[in-house]
């Protein structure tokens, strides 16, 4: 149940919750007449009235049938008698069993609550009209009367009660009956005209609960964004991690290892993959290409200076097969890494269509 806290309830609205801003209701009443205009007419409200604020905190439920002030909002109702709040019960429909009136009478005086007013007596009733029952069922049920005259009922006791706060079913009336209905969409519109805040019952388990199932991946700060420190930072170390691997790799480039009669190259394989992931790997980490083009420029440069020939040639890159290999390999390397394009994330699931929503809301 969406419900303020006692001080939340205490603070005084001079304009309605934004969630209840319009009922989502547009008829005319039966006689042709447009319920909200009706309502404005009827109550003769040209302005809310000023909420007078005292140590009692004042609350107003509205609900439709017995036993319903009890099922859900109940224990709400009685720790709000615990705290010294003033609870007004308004019930709107008039069930043609006594026995349930009695029975409300029971609950409620078993709960605490010494005001209570049925829609249509004297105490909730619009004061230029006679009393009238408002039925569960008949011509003289509920959501057969106009709707200004029910809303126009209960801003009656509204202005009566002053409370600070209204509470009544949510906007699909709880259970969909159309008692609820009316009653939720009555007590939000006198609510509004009044300014009063109002707040919905919702059931239990009707709100969405998440539970996250992984930690949330770490936004990575475009290069761009990255400060000027960082990316000087940045360069350096890239420009020194690639010198470092080059001179490293360029010198174990022709170990090898006699397998059987076939001469295995693993230090040209070796070079060749840590060059494919210092290269690639920068590019794919920080999405940019300039640390991997610093990167390779340290890593190239540190070959050609190693292996910078002498007079009787180069004896760090001699001149055989996996020598030119080695030549050729890193600035391929180099060339399609810094060539490709940008990649996209893709996203892990995909929605093809919406589900539709369970249940209609009011029309």
């Amino acid at each position: 149940m969406r419900m303020p806290t006692t001080s939340a309830a205490s603070r005084p609205s001079r304009r309605p919750i934004r969630k209840f801003a319009s009922t989502g209701v547009v008829q005319n009443d039966q006689d042709g007449r447009c319920g909200k205009a009706y309502l404005t007419g009827r109550t003769l409200l040209r302005s809310a009235y000023a909420v007078q604020m005292n140590d009692v905190e004042r609350v107003l439920f509205v609900h439709a049938h017995p036993d319903d002030e009890s099922i859900s909002p109940g224990g709400t109702v009685a720790s709000l008698l615990a705290s010294v709040s003033s609870v007004t019960a308004l019930t709107t429909a008039r069930p043609s069993d006594p026995a349930r009136e009695a029975a409300l009478a029971e609950a409620l005086s078993s709960l605490g609550v010494s005001d209570h007013r049925w829609l249509g007596d004297a105490g909730a009733r619009w004061a230029d009209e006679a009393p009238r029952r408002y039925e569960e069922t008949g011509p003289a049920s509920l959501v057969a009367a106009p709707f200004g005259e029910v809303a126009a009922d209960v801003a009656t006791v509204i202005e009566a009660v002053r409370p600070q706060v209204v509470l009544s079913y949510n906007e699909w009336g709880g259970q969909g009956h159309p008692d609820y209905l009316r009653t939720h969409q009555a007590a939000r519109r006198a609510a509004e005209v009044l300014r009063v805040p109002f707040f919905a019952i919702e059931p239990a388990g009707s709100a969405e609960r998440f539970r996250r199932i992984r930690p949330p991946a770490r936004e990575s700060t475009a290069w761009r964004d990255q400060t000027l420190f960082t990316k000087i930072s940045a360069v350096f170390f890239s420009l020194l991690l690639g010198a470092a691997g080059g001179l490293l790799m360029t010198a174990i480039h022709q170990s090898s290892v006699l397998v059987g009669d076939v001469q295995v190259p693993w230090g040209l394989v070796l070079a060749i993959l840590s060059a494919v992931a210092l290269i690639a790997g920068l590019r794919i980490t920080f999405d940019t290409r300039v640390l991997p083009a610093v990167a390779a420029a340290g890593f190239l440069g540190a070959m050609s200076f190693i292996s910078s020939p002498t007079a009787g040639g180069s004896v760090v890159v001699p001149d055989n097969v996996w020598g030119l290999i080695w030549t050729i390999a890193p600035v391929a390397v180099t060339f399609v890494v810094l060539a490709w394009p940008r990649l996209r994330p893709r996203a892990s699931t995909k929605i093809g269509t919406v589900p539709a929503v369970k249940g209609s809301s009011i029309q």
